[in-house]
């Protein structure tokens, strides 16, 4: 986890209050701080290798932003317009595209010092897909780029 329990309340004097008075678990304190890595953790998973050496600050800037998203949005009654917390959804989106562009490479991910966190060549050199489960018509490696198609592939289906 990029957070912990005291690091939000901290943050949060709101949270603080609200987990001593026993209002909110701290069950639930830590399963929002497992929802905001999990998050973070499966977008960036895909380009870095993980666990960073040193958490970089925009990361923790997004782990304190999903932990609150996740913790508003379960201590507000969401109506349908989303009156109650407007900022929450708009930020929450933003955040989810910042993720996208550091998983995309449209972003660098700094360190601390400001020094671009390179990303694994092993997952850059990986071909995904989100069709891992589907047959494929077509076949491509990526170390010759040779392609394939089936014998079959305009025979009629049978049914």
């Amino acid at each position: 986890m990029y957070l912990t329990s005291a690091l939000v309340k901290a943050q949060f004097p709101s949270l603080l209050e609200a987990v001593t008075a026993t209002k909110i678990s701290e069950g639930r304190v830590t399963q929002w701080l497992i929802d905001a890595s999990s998050l973070i953790d499966s977008y960036l998973g895909s380009r870095y290798d993980l666990p960073f050496a040193a958490v970089p600050p925009m990361v923790t800037t997004l782990a304190y932003n999903f932990f609150e998203y996740y913790w508003q949005k379960d201590v507000h009654t969401p109506t349908q317009t989303g009156d109650e917390v407007p900022w929450l959804y708009k930020r929450y989106g933003y955040d989810l595209k910042l993720l996208e562009q550091l998983r995309d490479g449209g972003l660098a991910l700094l360190d601390s010092s400001s020094l671009p966190i390179q990303p694994s060549t092993a997952k850059l050199a990986t071909m995904q897909s989100n069709h891992q489960e589907v047959p494929q018509l077509f076949w491509q490696t990526k170390e010759t780029w040779e392609q394939r198609v089936d014998s079959d592939y305009d025979a009629e289906p049978e049914f």
